[in-house]
């Protein structure tokens, strides 16, 4: 099993309590016309976390980027990319800080730009200077 599909596999419990569902590499869920997503991405040897927002009031038919960064470049997050050839315990103790970066500062971010018009405030810079969305 590759190890992508380990750390999917290791944090979809807490995934699932959060209330996210797994499509392919990516985690979502749904609200208020908005799809806040967790990307799992393997473009060599290493594995990102990249959390983004798509509101889906724009049309498209493909995943998008654009309102979101890779886990490794958000202000307060120490999760750096982990290797394919990680031993089970490097996968535990790095899926372990992933589940603790969403508690601390994904999630409630999410929680904070929860309707289309505070996704619009916090681009336009009305809520704070976050560093969160690119």
């Amino acid at each position: 099993m590759s190890t992508i599909r380990k750390v999917a596999n290791r944090i979809a419990p807490y995934m699932k309590a959060k209330g996210f569902e797994l499509s392919g590499k990516n985690y979502y869920y749904i609200s208020n016309d908005i799809a806040y997503c967790l990307a799992l991405d393997q473009p060599g040897g290493l594995i990102y976390v990249t959390a983004y927002i798509m509101p889906l009031y724009v049309p498209c038919e493909y995943r998008y980027y654009t309102y979101g960064s890779r886990l490794n470049n958000i202000h307060g997050i120490v999760l750096s990319p982990l290797h394919k050839d990680a031993n089970p315990n490097a996968v535990d103790e790095w899926c372990e800080m992933l589940c603790r970066s969403m508690d601390q500062i994904i999630i409630p971010f999410y929680q904070q730009i929860g309707t289309p018009r505070q996704l619009v405030e916090y681009i336009e810079g009305k809520m704070g200077n976050s560093t969160f969305l690119c």
